[in-house]
């Protein structure tokens, strides 16, 4: 009788390996007699489980829309901003609903592309070309250079890993052909881009120097700090 109470060394160690990833097999059988009604409470909670996410991701949601359609404003300021959070707010809603979840992480290689040689850029324009000191007022003309040197910097990220989508990644892979370029195991995609665009934008700022025009930033800074010394 007592024997029969004392545990058993050989089925805990069975149970063991059910309790770390799945129930252990009493518990599915249980699971197997509910039959339908315990499927629909495992449905349940993964329900209430995705909906407790969904609610904590509106706060994201609604900052990512917001400062899309104030990023478009600053094109067309004369644009309704509730419009265009709207507009921006549908697109993104049809494309999630759109595209499959696997390319997601070919996405963020995509958007990845984008933002690090982007940071090449501003560190050598504000910390080399503009010495710290950036023109922000309305007068600020455009520096084109920057863009050059920034779509640099993403064919660069894109030569050594252009995602996982079928036509994209082919597409580059013609390019890479083209241009007769192999990519070394070692090679980082984001370090090797950062340095392009960084590159890239330093001797484009000589270069423009050395034309005879001024810099942009440098030149409208030292006359705002005169007109505010004055």
């Amino acid at each position: 009788m007592t024997a029969g109470l004392r545990p058993s060394r050989r089925s805990s160690a069975a149970e063991a390996p059910f309790t770390l990833g799945e129930p252990p097999p009493r518990v599915h059988g249980l699971l197997d007699q509910l039959g339908l009604w315990g499927n629909l409470g495992v449905n349940l909670l993964g329900t209430v489980a995705f909906g407790v996410l969904a609610v904590r991701e509106l706060d994201q949601s609604f900052a990512d829309t917001y400062s899309t359609a104030v990023s478009v404003q600053n094109l067309r300021p004369r644009w309704d901003r509730r419009v265009l959070a709207a507009a921006v707010g549908a697109t993104a809603t049809i494309g999630a609903l759109a595209f499959d979840i696997s390319d997601y992480e070919s996405f963020l290689i995509l958007i990845g592309s984008l933002f690090v040689p982007l940071l090449g850029v501003l560190v050598i324009d504000y910390f080399v070309v503009c010495r710290g000191r950036w023109d922000l007022s309305e007068q600020a003309r455009p520096r084109w250079r920057n863009l050059l040197a920034w779509a640099l910097g993403f064919i660069a990220f894109q030569l050594v890993n252009p995602g996982a989508v079928p036509w994209w990644s082919g597409m580059w892979g013609h390019v890479n052909g083209a241009v007769g370029f192999t990519s070394p195991s070692w090679l980082g995609a984001s370090p090797f881009a950062f340095v392009v665009a960084a590159l890239a934008a330093w001797v484009l700022s000589g270069l423009t120097r050395r034309g005879g025009r001024p810099r942009a930033g440098v030149d409208a800074a030292d006359a705002t700090i005169r007109d505010h010394r004055v």
